[in-house]
């Protein structure tokens, strides 16, 4: 789509101009890519549907895009609610989880992971946040620095095992 369409040419861009983002930098390699998305998509049913299918399609085109066909993908996956999640919320996530299925996914072996997020839930009452699961002023997960940390390097950890093997 339009935001897709968006988001590769911005990256491109950076990408031909490399050293002026990176002084001294010529040359780049893209290992990997990483994904934690998927809050818009839980509250229309149509999209919580087709997730699965859409995300292993965004995997294979950013492949394609980028001319990266071996890079490997970590996905997180949404985590409000922790272990009391459900409805659309847990059918996006289980999504997230299953495109690490090898056995579904064979192709995806040993390049893609799935992280389940759920434990660094730390509750919705933190400052910017009402109890009515309102943003009132920006990020989701509460603005929760902890959260945003831990997701992080569990994604960084997953990716750092990929490119290893």
């Amino acid at each position: 789509g339009m935001k897709y369409d968006q988001h590769v040419a911005n990256i491109k861009r950076v990408l031909r101009d490399i050293h002026t983002y990176y002084p001294g930098a010529s040359t780049f390699e893209i290992a990997g890519f990483v994904w934690w998305q998927g809050d818009s998509d839980r509250r229309s049913r149509p999209y919580v549907e087709k997730y699965q299918e859409n995300l292993v399609r965004l995997i294979n085109s950013l492949r394609f895009d980028f001319r990266a066909p071996h890079a490997k993908f970590v996905v997180a996956s949404l985590g409000q609610d922790g272990d009391q999640m459900n409805g659309s919320t847990l059918d996006v996530a289980m999504a997230q989880m299953e495109v690490s299925s090898y056995d579904k996914y064979p192709q995806h072996e040993g390049n893609v992971v799935s992280v389940d997020t759920r434990s660094a839930w730390r509750g919705p009452y933190q400052p910017g946040h009402d109890g009515d699961y309102n943003y009132l002023d920006g990020p989701h997960y509460g603005n929760n620095a902890e959260t945003f940390m831990e997701v992080g390097n569990a994604m960084g950890l997953a990716m750092a095992k990929l490119l290893v093997q």
